[in-house]
C-alpha cells in the first residue's frame, strides 16, 4: 500500500489526476472505476481540463460506477455529469460506456422504493438471506422483481474488468462503496441495508424526500479485484475512517490486503495520529508526504 499526504485537497486530486494519466497512458485498454460523492469532484474537473488541453481522451474508454441508492437513478445523471457532460464534446466518456448498478425497478406499474422493498422482503422471507447487512438472493428466488435484481447484480458483477483504475471515497463509518460495517471482505454486487448513520449522512442526496434504505454496490470483494484502488479522503470528518482504514478494522480496511492500493489524504484528514503508529506505517508501507 502506498499512502500520500497532502496539504490541501487540490494538490491531492491533482496528485490523482497525474496517476491516473499516466496509466490510462500505458495502458489504452485501461478501464475506469467510478466513485461519486463531493471528494472525486475535483478530480473528474481535473480530467476534464486535461481532456480540454488535449492531454486526455476518454471517448474509448468504458466506466463502472461503485452504486446506486435503490428505487432512485441519481448516481447514473451524476456520472454523466461529471464525466460526459463537462467534458470537451467528443473527449468524454460516452454515455453508452457509462455503467451504474440498476437502482430502478418497477413491480405493478409503481417504482420500488424503500416501502415496496421492505412489504417484498417480508412476504418472501424464502427468497433471501441476511448476511450483516447484505440482503443476498438465492438462486431459486420465486419472486419476480427479487429474480430480476439477482440476475441483475450477477450480470454487474460479472461485467467488471479486473484492468480497471477503481477510484474511491470513504464514508464516515469506514465503507468503500456501500459496503457497511459487517460486509464480507469478499462480498460481491449485491442489494444492501444502509445504516441510519449513512443515510443521514447523506441527507442531501433526500432532497426529493424520498428516503431510501437500500442499495446496490459493488462488494468488497469486487473492488479488491480491480488492478489499482485509489482511494481519496479529506477533511476531519473522515478522520476516524481514515485511522480504520490505515491501523484500525473498518470496511475500508480491507485494501491493506491489496498490493496496489494508493491512499491519498489531506493532512488535516490524519488528524492526532500518534506518532508510534506513524512511524509503523513508514516501515509497514510507502509513505510520502509526513
Amino acid at each position: 500500500m502506498k499512502i500520500c499526504v497532502f496539504p490541501s485537497a487540490e494538490q491531492m486530486s491533482k496528485a490523482g489526476q497525474e496517476l491516473i494519466l499516466r496509466e490510462l497512458k500505458e495502458d489504452p485498454s485501461l478501464a475506469l472505476g467510478g466513485a461519486t460523492g463531493n471528494t472525486p469532484k475535483l478530480l473528474y474537473g481535473l480530467l476534464a481540463q486535461a481532456a480540454e488541453s488535449g492531454q486526455l481522451d476518454l471517448s474509448q474508454r468504458q466506466i463502472w460506477f461503485l452504486d446506486e441508492y435503490f428505487g432512485k437513478d441519481m448516481y447514473y445523471k451524476y456520472a454523466i455529469n461529471f464525466l460526459h457532460n463537462k467534458f470537451p464534446k467528443g473527449k468524454g466518456i460516452a454515455v453508452k460506456n457509462i455503467h451504474v448498478p440498476n437502482g430502478m425497478y418497477y413491480f405493478e406499474s409503481q417504482i420500488v422504493h424503500s416501502e415496496i422493498l421492505d412489504e417484498v422482503l417480508k412476504k418472501n422471507r424464502d427468497d433471501y438471506e441476511m448476511k450483516g447487512p447484505e440482503v443476498l438472493i438465492k438462486p431459486g428466488a420465486k419472486h419476480p422483481f427479487l429474480k430480476q435484481l439477482r440476475k441483475d447484480t450477477k450480470t454487474y458483477e460479472k461485467s467488471l474488468p479486473l484492468e480497471r483504475v477503481q477510484i474511491l471515497g470513504i464514508g464516515r463509518e469506514g465503507h468503500i462503496g456501500f459496503n457497511e460495517v459487517g460486509t464480507s471482505d469478499k462480498s460481491r454486487t449485491h442489494l444492501t441495508v444502509l445504516a441510519d448513520s449513512t443515510v443521514e449522512a447523506n441527507a442531501e442526496d433526500f432532497e426529493d424526500g424520498i428516503v431510501t434504505r437500500y442499495a446496490i454496490t459493488q462488494g468488497s470483494g469486487s473492488i479488491m479485484k480491480a488492478y489499482l484502488p485509489i482511494l481519496f479522503a479529506n477533511g476531519v470528518k473522515k478522520t476516524e475512517a481514515v485511522h480504520g482504514l490505515l491501523i484500525g478494522d473498518n470496511p475500508a480496511s480491507v485494501l491493506r490486503k491489496h498490493p496496489n492500493t494508493h491512499v491519498f489524504i489531506t493532512g488535516d484528514t490524519l488528524g492526532e495520529f500518534k506518532s508510534a503508529d506513524l512511524d509503523k506505517l513508514r516501515k509497514k508501507y510507502e509513505v510520502t508526504g509526513l
